[in-house]
């Protein structure tokens, strides 16, 4: 029987062999493959390559470093002889697969780059998931963030997640900043309707990692019922929750008098049921905007929806898997990100929000396509805003380098090597930062001033800026806060209480 499960293993093992044999990549013989999508971060590649082999299409990884833009992993297919063949292998990827913005690439033209044949930690350098403890921030905030759904085909391109906290000038900031930020709200419903109707607030805009339309879901954590029917200019029935779904189904049809309009009873068994409209106008001649307004039968989430191309087959199949996960946590570009806030709150300050953005080459186009922006293109930005009691609004900022590497080479060699007057070098979790001044004359008083607005550093993969718009707070106040930060579990030195000199 030992022997039996040894051969056994043996033809296991050799099969396997087989099917990687099966994957051919290019070479010095064979130069010539497509190049189906690239991405900065090694994990993000390989869900791509993944989903690929799921769909029956062999696809292979290439680390590349490119002389303007940086290093990329590339999800690759293909390796043929001849120019001339990638014709045929375009023509059929995109009639068979659907793919498009098909890239040749040739390998002797590659300057430097190697073929990922499996994790090797000598060469990527990438930690997936940070080690942190949970953010100190209001269990509703949490609750919000879990509730979305979770999909190997997608990827985060913008996420914003609000608090909508009891102190009413707390309140009033966390609607001010939402409202000027790009969001993706349905026509007709307003953050302030929302933050009447409920606690905390979260959009996400999740982007096909392989054909790249988009999919916006918002989810409200609602207060409770009561609360509603005290807060809310409409009353709300307590007879079922899909007549709350239907009172901002109407608001989207009050916006205006369209070509046709459609209301229709959906709903989506989800982990927890849902139940609501799917509202259908047509804006213009043939053009149709489409939106999903569900709620679940406890009245604790209200959820929206809309794609620029999914199909309904495929939205309510996304819809179904909420609260069958942890939400945006699962998402390696979330949890880098939002798991960097403090573990640990500063007295005396509110939580208002949090945004995180994938830098595309819109971001290096208005900043002059300079060499450090177009290696940021591809990654993640994250910024959380906190209200200070007796010092406002205070923010910071972290750029997702996803190595050491690449964030020394930004901030270490193209950032600080930079020279500055308004900025002073400052010890800082261990590293060297600098501090950065707004600097003028008073033209009333006819004097110079010189205004402490920013504090900088890079730690581990991160680069990161922290602000306070008021410019109320000085140097030991901006450095108490950064080493709050998780770029290590807990915090740098929590209990260190001495003035940073």
């Amino acid at each position: 029987m030992k022997k039996y499960f040894i051969l056994l293993a043996t033809i296991i093992s050799l099969a396997s062999c087989e099917r990687e044999k099966k994957i051919e990549v290019f070479s010095s013989e064979k130069p010539f493959s497509l190049e189906i999508k690239k991405e900065r971060s090694y994990y993000q590649a390989v869900k791509v390559k993944e989903r690929l082999s799921e769909m029956g299409l062999d696809a292979y990884i290439i680390n590349n470093v490119d002389s303007i833009e940086g290093e990329w992993f590339c999800i690759m297919s293909g390796a043929l002889s001849h120019i001339d063949s990638t014709q045929s292998l375009i023509t059929r990827l995109e009639g068979k697969f659907r793919l498009s913005n098909l890239n040749v690439v040739d390998y002797n033209q590659l300057d430097s780059f190697y073929i990922v044949a499996s994790i090797d930690t000598t060469r990527i350098k990438e930690e997936q998931r940070i080690a942190a403890a949970e953010p100190n921030v209001p269990s509703e905030i949490l609750q919000v963030v879990k509730s979305f759904p979770l999909s190997n085909a997608l990827y985060l391109q913008s996420i914003k997640v609000v608090n909508f906290p009891s102190d009413d000038e707390a309140k009033r900031k966390s609607i001010e900043i939402i409202k000027n930020k790009k969001h993706d709200l349905p026509r007709g419903v307003s953050f302030d309707r929302l933050a009447s109707d409920g606690i905390s607030f979260s959009e996400a805009v999740f982007q096909d990692n392989l054909y790249g339309d988009q999919v916006t879901l918002q989810s409200i954590r609602l207060k409770q019922k009561t609360q509603i029917l005290n807060a809310s200019f409409l009353a709300v029935p307590s007879n079922s929750s899909s007549e709350l779904a239907e009172i901002y189904a109407d608001l989207i049809l009050s916006t205006g008098n369209y070509l046709s309009e459609e209301k229709t009873k959906i709903e989506v068994n989800a982990a927890m049921p849902l139940n609501g409209y799917k509202v259908v106008i047509e804006t213009k001649k043939d053009v149709f905007r489409k939106y999903y307004v569900l709620v679940d039968d406890s009245e604790t989430f209200l959820f929206f929806s809309q794609s620029t191309n999914k199909t309904d087959e495929e939205m309510i199949n996304i819809l179904s898997n909420i609260g069958r996960s942890r939400g945006l946590i699962e998402y390696d570009e979330f949890y880098n990100t939002f798991y960097i806030l403090p573990s640990k709150q500063i007295e005396e300050e509110i939580f208002l929000g949090f945004d995180i953005d994938k830098l595309t080459m819109d971001y290096a186009y208005q900043r002059g396509y300079s060499k450090w922006s177009v290696e940021m293109v591809g990654h993640w930005v994250a910024s959380a805003y906190f209200y200070n009691t007796s010092s406002g609004i205070w923010e910071f900022s972290i750029f997702d380098m996803v190595s050491s590497t690449r964030q020394d080479y930004v901030y270490g060699r193209l950032y600080s090597n930079a020279l500055s007057s308004n900025k002073d070098r400052i010890d800082v979790y261990g590293v060297s930062g600098y501090l950065i001044y707004n600097e003028g004359i008073n033209w009333y008083t006819y004097r110079s001033y010189k205004e402490l607005i920013e504090l900088n550093f890079a730690k581990g993969r991160y680069i990161c800026a922290i602000g306070n718009s008021m410019a109320t707070f000085n140097k030991f106040d901006l450095v108490v806060r950064a080493n709050s930060l998780q770029f290590v579990m807990g915090g740098y030195l929590a209990e260190n209480k001495s003035e940073p000199n």
